[in-house]
């Protein structure tokens, strides 16, 4: 089998707004790094922008199937190949960046096809296979996938290399017994398999970063032709070519057991990704010059300050900007549990269970970074403090569902009861590393924290105090709601019309958190569905 597919699309947004500031102000107005002079904003104007988009994405897949049955076992096996591409051939956001569309924003446009195309090619193979054991049967699912990412820079780690994403499945059937006239089935499975996502060319290929410092603010009330706004222009690339696809590393095991038409199902499982993205902050220091204007005497001047015969003195500000890391860890375990009745045949209802106990656990696998910019006699302090343990954010919920569903053939009704139950519902956020492992300064240089360095009067201000009240268990107790939805069909099946009322009926009850009292409530709401079948 083959498969192509393609779609090519043309999206464009444009809007006007109409800006009025109390005051006037200034902004860059270069593209270029380096210093330059920059303009004064009016206080009121109109500021248009045009976002122009035009992306194209394609899609191909062929697989080849087989079949054998050699001996007491069946083998399907599936292989083949698929390729995609992605690519916004767009402008992006055009506009005047000297007549910002939200006052104080001195932004610049990226366009869209600056990003290179997205290019993803696989290849898998999968053997599904039964092996029949006298009156039992033991199925395995094995699969294997191999992908690439082209189009990608030499420079980057993931140009040219190759991912694997191996996973097994197995269910071995006991024997189908019989106990007083009940049939009994029952079985027990696993699995275990590796999910890789890649990154988006977007953040490979992120828009530049921009800071503008400004050296020099002459403003002259009287004389528009007089003022002179500076800038020093830094552009930090904030592309990370260390960046690596995310994997996921899932298993689970589960049992099955069906009695006389009542089915109960039971999982377990866990997952866990080390790599996942995340916007990371990395900080560091850029220099400009403080002209000093106080000696400008404004009625002599017949053109704007010249910056060499101005005196300045240099300074050096920190900034921060976010790049896309694999820093982030995901750990997920829980019980999903399903649970069927036959059903009742003089009331032709039955009960459908589901319910399941999540723990999810997000915090970082790799240290970050904290510029806390606090002022001590007039001046912030340099350093950005590099932390083990972020603050790190933990979940655990258990619910359950019980819907009752009945079923009258004979009127072409139905009716379906739910009752979802919450039975609690808890997080917590972790306080991040109270004392860093390392530090750094305007230079870069990664240096170790010691004890010494906590009794630098700077140093010591990346350490950490915390409220230890702020980062306690909040929980919320038991509360249910309930749906319900009345279904009827007419002219032989073929238009089903159905009503449903939500959180009609609920209890929410108010509990206690720390003295403060919480109020829970939910709003009901009805619909009605209505269905066709020509």
């Amino acid at each position: 089998e083959a498969n192509l597919s393609g779609d090519i699309s043309i999206d464009r947004i444009r809007r006007n707004r109409y800006v009025s500031r109390d005051r006037t102000s200034s902004a860059p107005a270069s593209m270029d790094a380096g210093e330059h002079d920059g303009v004064y904003i009016p206080g009121s104007y109109i500021a248009g922008m045009t976002v122009d988009g035009k992306p194209v994405s394609a899609y191909a897949k062929v697989v080849a199937r087989f079949q054998a049955d050699p001996g007491h076992s069946t083998h399907r096996l599936n292989a083949g190949a698929d390729w995609s591409f992605d690519k916004n051939y767009g402008r992006g956001q055009v506009l005047d960046i000297t007549r910002p569309l939200f006052s104080g924003n001195a932004q610049r446009p990226w366009p869209y096809n600056a990003i290179p195309a997205q290019h993803g090619m696989g290849i898998f193979i999968e053997d599904n296979s039964t092996f029949r054991l006298g009156r039992s049967s033991l199925e395995i699912m094995a699969g294997l996938r191999a992908m690439t990412m082209l189009n990608i820079g030499r420079e980057y780690n993931m140009h040219g290399r190759i991912w694997l994403d191996p996973r097994v499945n197995m269910k071995f059937s006991f024997p189908n017994i019989e106990i007083w006239d009940i049939p009994i089935r029952s079985s027990i499975g696993g699995g275990i398999g590796q999910h890789t996502k890649t990154p988006t060319m977007g953040q490979l290929y992120p828009s530049p970063v921009y800071f503008d410092l400004t050296q020099l603010n002459y403003y002259n009330n009287d004389h528009p032709e007089l003022r002179r706004v500076n800038y020093m222009t830094y552009i930090v690339n904030p592309a990370n070519v260390s960046l690596s696809p995310a994997q996921n590393l899932k298993w689970e095991i589960r049992g099955d057991l069906s009695v006389g038409g009542n089915r109960l199902s039971i999982t377990y499982f866990q997952e866990n990704m080390k790599s996942g993205f995340r916007n990371s902050d990395r900080y560091d220091g850029f220099e400009r010059k403080v002209y000093d204007i106080t000696g400008v005497d404004g009625n002599s001047l017949q053109e704007p300050p010249q910056l060499e015969d101005l005196p300045f003195t240099r300074d050096t500000l920190m900034y921060g900007w976010s790049v896309t890391t694999n820093s982030s860890r995901t750990f997920k375990k829980g019980v999903e549990l399903s649970f069927s009745s036959k059903r009742i045949e003089a009331i032709r209802t039955r009960l459908t269970v589901t319910g399941a106990w999540f723990w999810t656990e997000y915090s970082n696998s790799e240290p970050v970074y904290y510029y806390s910019g606090t002022i001590i006699n007039g001046k912030r302090v340099m350093y950005t403090g590099i932390y083990l343990n972020d603050s790190n954010y933990l979940r655990e919920i258990y619910n359950t569902n019980f819907t009752f569903d009945t079923d009258i053939p004979r009127l072409g009704l139905g009716f379906s009861v739910t009752l979802q139950c919450v039975w609690y519902n808890r997080q917590r956020n972790t306080p991040r590393s109270r004392i860093p492992d390392a530090y750094c300064g305007t230079d870069g240089v990664i240096h170790p924290y010691t004890e010494e360095s906590a009794q630098d009067p700077y140093l010591k201000t990346l350490i950490n105090n915390y409220n230890e009240d702020a980062f306690r268990w909040t929980s919320e107790p038991f509360y249910m709601t309930s749906n319900i939805k009345v279904t009827k069909k007419l002219f032989k099946d073929k238009i089903t019309v159905a009503m449903f009322i939500n959180q009609l009926i609920n209890y929410m009850p108010d509990y206690d958190s720390y003295g403060v009292t919480v109020r829970r409530s939910a709003t009901p709401y009805f619909g009605m569905e209505l269905n066709f079948k020509l």
